[in-house]
């Protein structure tokens, strides 16, 4: 099953016309210990390994996982451990969006392409197929943030604007991602402080 997103109105509008370069994506289980370092894993892999890689080899190694693994210690646990995450690099993600088909054929129509008080029977993105999929996302990066840790790059990035002047316009931006995180994410989330996977994304054909 091909990989997706199902972003809000607002939100597909900013990755169709390019101006949505990142997206936050919830972490399904918070860690209960403190981040741990890529030397620490790879080191980890290399006990495993006969010969015993050198020091340069691990380091290597560890170059070679930034932005895959992101370690964490456990709460009285010896072994480190690293969250899944639900998109890989450079795989690609559908964006699934209100759709329809024509009544006379079965061309596929988008909500979105069409004046708000249009008379149509749409459908969920939910129930869109893979086949009436026309943006597709690639992530390039992926790194983990804690949601009180976001900036104002971020939410430019993640399509808010502002138009209040210097730093007004920073304590808006910033707002705006705090209203993010919590309707998508929960209060909970934004009090916790809980760690979240931010992926810088490029629309396909671009």
């Amino acid at each position: 099953m091909p990989t997706t997103i199902t972003p809000t109105s607002s939100q597909l509008a900013g990755i169709r016309a390019g101006e949505i370069t990142k997206i936050a994506v919830r972490m399904k289980v918070q860690p209960d210990g403190e981040p741990a370092s890529l030397i620490e894993w790879a080191e980890g892999l290399a006990t495993h390994c006969l010969p015993r890689p050198t020091q340069q080899q691990i380091i290597d190694k560890a170059r070679q996982l930034e932005g895959k693994i992101f370690p964490f210690r456990r709460t009285g646990k010896r072994h480190l451990f690293s969250p899944s995450k639900p998109y890989d690099l450079n795989a690609r993600i559908g964006v699934k969006e209100t759709w329809s088909t024509r009544l006379i054929s079965d061309d596929v129509i988008y909500r979105a392409d069409y004046p708000k008080d249009t008379c149509y029977v749409w459908r969920s993105p939910v129930t869109m197929p893979s086949s009436a999929t026309r943006t597709w996302l690639v992530p390039k990066e992926c790194e983990l943030k804690r949601v009180r840790g976001l900036s104002v790059e971020d939410a430019i990035a993640f399509g808010f604007k502002s138009y209040l002047r210097e730093h007004d316009a920073c304590v808006d931006l910033l707002d705006q991602v705090k209203e993010l995180i919590i309707s998508r994410l929960g209060q909970h989330a934004w009090d916790d402080n809980h760690f979240i996977f931010i992926y810088d994304i490029q629309k396909e054909g671009v």
